[in-house]
């Protein structure tokens, strides 16, 4: 019982981590330098060029730690749902379609709705 709690836990929060590392990389490679620069022009001087300056080592770690994290999904994913008989190539189906759909579509649709609020929410997030 308390093992299929913890596997059920783990798999809610590595698709959580997973969604919002998502978007995070999405809406970082939806900006260029100069695009976030002139997003970053209301900000003070000191602030900007910190920002600016970890862009890239910034858009780098995002993009790791996504991949981590969706491996972790797919790992929770396969002992959750190996244990209901399902065969192999229909995990494999129904993982790609989760990645498809929830990891790739929908956060790129609410980028392309609100990438400026997007950004300000995970602006506090650029010194990790």
């Amino acid at each position: 019982m308390t093992t299929s709690v913890v596997i059920w836990t783990g798999l809610a929060f590595a698709f959580v981590a997973a969604f919002l590392l998502s978007l995070f990389h999405i809406v970082l490679g939806s900006y260029s330098k100069i695009s976030l620069s002139h997003f970053l022009e209301n900000r003070d001087k000191a602030d900007r060029a910190g920002i600016l300056g970890s862009f890239e080592e910034t858009r780098l770690a995002v993009e790791f730690l996504r991949i981590i994290i969706i491996l972790a999904l797919a790992v929770y994913g396969f002992v959750v749902f190996e244990g209901a008989g399902a065969r192999p190539i229909w995990l494999f189906l129904a993982a790609l379609a989760v990645y498809g759909v929830l990891l790739d579509l929908v956060p790129r649709l609410l980028v392309l709705f609100g990438k400026p609020a997007i950004l300000r929410a995970f602006l506090p997030a650029f010194p990790l």
